[in-house]
């Protein structure tokens, strides 16, 4: 007995030293691995490797680039993950959890499918837990840092998710500052609506603002937002393009200002002559409109059915449109037809409406470019009455 586990000492030190020999070596601009008698145990393929993280005695694992991604291999060159992590740091975390003994392996690190394009997370094996879907993840905000949610960019914008896959704010979001405030109060469950953030929908192309959920206080139907004065600022307005004109919304997302300047900061003056306008807007009276969307997990596995009337099929949660694909509203001018004439003040506008969901769209008039009160425009059904402005020249 005392000679069989001798034996099974021996051979046991006899790999740790195998694996100790292992040392990185530079070849023609290629890095690999030699064991102690100089011969290649890992044929020098990679742009680099992090001494800090490779093989010895308590190391059963190397951390090297290629492709200018991060990945770990075993003392064989097998991949344990494959060159497609952000960098050393994440490397090293994720070969740090594979050596554990523990069964419980729960990491989740920052990782590019380079077939797709997009990132995703994997766990220490290599695996995509989270689809790779997103076109970013701030690498200052993710599980493996500590954090109890995941900052990303999807389709240009920036949102949150949670370790369940599903967002805590959806990805609305215009800038990497906003999401990272938005996010932490969101987790800790801030007052929805105490601050309000800058967002755009990449369905419909059109900006808004959204809370820290990432629902709506303002629906995206805005041609532009002037990124020098918003909510987000602690401003009490914010200066925002409807149309050809610039005007302002207050916090309840009502117009302050029409939007009918041609210059956004002319539009700013004009909200400062109005009194009041700095008074402070409860929470509670700031809107939290839910769009449906974004609700599906991106966990490996969660699937949903795409509908969007082209090839079907399946996907992995976290589309755009959490289930169903949004498309845009639309409108049909019925009559009267374009480049007719008329001789009447008063103009009745036919007209066929369609939105995703079935609800009513807002529709606004516009007369040379200038956007018409309520008191001009009146609306039944799918018509409009306009009463045109009389010329100067009459």
């Amino acid at each position: 007995m005392i000679k069989k586990l001798f034996t099974i000492w021996i051979a046991l030190a006899a790999a740790l030293a195998a694996t100790a020999q292992l040392t990185p070596a530079n070849q023609g601009g290629k890095w690999g691995f030699r064991n102690g008698s100089g011969n290649w145990v890992v044929k020098p393929q990679f742009q680099a490797v992090d001494r800090n993280a490779t093989f010895s005695q308590s190391r059963k694992y190397a951390t090297v680039k290629l492709n200018d991604k991060w990945g770990i291999i075993d003392v064989e060159g097998k991949y344990i993950i494959k060159p497609m992590l952000r960098d050393s740091r994440t490397a090293t975390a994720a070969g740090n959890e594979w050596q554990k003994t523990a069964k419980q392996k729960t990491g989740l690190y920052d990782a590019f499918d380079l077939t797709q394009h997009k990132w995703g997370m994997v766990n220490c094996n290599g695996q995509f837990v989270v689809a790779p879907v997103y076109d970013d993840i701030d690498a200052e905000n993710t599980f493996y840092a500590g954090k109890e949610y995941a900052i990303v960019k999807y389709m240009g914008q920036w949102g949150a998710i949670g370790k369940d896959g599903y967002y805590i704010t959806k990805p609305y979001l215009t800038s990497l500052e906003d999401i990272r405030q938005a996010a932490a109060e969101a987790i800790i469950f801030s007052p929805v609506g105490e601050n309000i953030y800058c967002a755009y929908d990449p369905d419909v192309k059109k900006y808004g603002f959204v809370n820290n959920k990432g629902n709506w206080v303002f629906k995206p139907g805005l041609a532009n937002i002037d990124k020098g004065y918003t909510f987000s600022q602690g401003r009490p307005f914010a200066v925002v393009k409807l149309g050809n004109g610039w005007g302002c919304l207050n916090r309840r997302g009502k117009f302050v200002v029409r939007p009918t300047f041609q210059d956004p900061a002319a539009a700013r003056t004009a909200a400062y002559k109005i009194p009041g306008i700095n008074a402070k807007v409860p929470a509670s009276e700031v809107a939290n409109a839910d769009d449906g969307k974004h609700k599906a997990s991106v966990m490996q596995g969660a699937k949903i059915r795409i509908t969007d009337g082209s090839t079907g099929g399946y996907a992995y949660g976290g589309g755009s449109t959490g289930g169903t694909a949004v498309k845009a509203p639309t409108l049909r001018i019925i009559s009267p037809r374009d480049g007719g004439t008329y001789d009447q003040q008063t103009v009745v506008i036919n007209y066929e409406a369609k939105t995703f969901d079935g609800s009513q769209p807002q529709i606004l008039a516009y007369v040379n470019g200038e956007l018409m009160s309520t008191k001009g425009v009146r609306r039944t059904g799918n018509q409009i009455s306009v009463t045109l402005p009389r010329s100067t020249g009459n």
